[in-house]
């Protein structure tokens, strides 16, 4: 329905011409700032940044995926062989989360893409090129959450 209206739209501007002075082509581009009036935001003096720097990453090769309301992140590295594995960081303390279905060569592995407030994580293992499967990690333990009678969704094994 919103691509239909959008068609129309569009074709009902197709054949406009619009002339405008320079004066006007110039205010029409000009950037401008914008007041946030969201009151739920913490003031910058209530933030703290710290440097994070992955267990065993290759030339820093590291991503931040994922933080909840505790504070808990989860995100990815890349070690020397160049398999990805996830981890979590909380306290000051890492933990590596591997699936145990995961590859161990390159560009395979385990990488985790969010954390929710109760400490469940998503994320996808990676068996081989274009074989990979999502899972959630939740008290230990690794649950698929691949609908096997899903075509052509990622995981080839199905």
């Amino acid at each position: 329905m919103l691509f239909s209206w959008f068609r129309s739209w569009k074709n009902s501007r197709r054949h406009r011409a619009v002339v405008r002075s320079p004066a006007r082509q110039a205010a029409a581009c000009r950037p401008c700032l914008e007041v946030l009036e969201d009151r739920l935001v913490p003031s910058a003096a209530s933030y703290r940044f710290t440097t994070i720097n992955g267990p065993h990453a290759a030339h820093g090769q590291i991503s931040l995926t994922g933080i909840n309301s505790a504070g808990v992140i989860v995100g990815i590295y890349t070690d020397r062989q160049g398999v990805f594995h996830g981890f979590e960081y909380s306290k000051g303390r890492y933990t590596t989360i591997n699936d145990p279905k995961a590859g161990t060569k390159s560009d395979e592995g385990t990488q985790l893409w969010g954390i929710n407030s109760a400490g469940q994580i998503i994320g996808t293992y990676i068996v081989g090129p274009n074989v990979s499967s999502n899972f959630l990690y939740s008290h230990g333990k690794y649950i698929d959450l691949n609908d096997p009678n899903a075509v052509g969704a990622g995981d080839t094994r199905h």
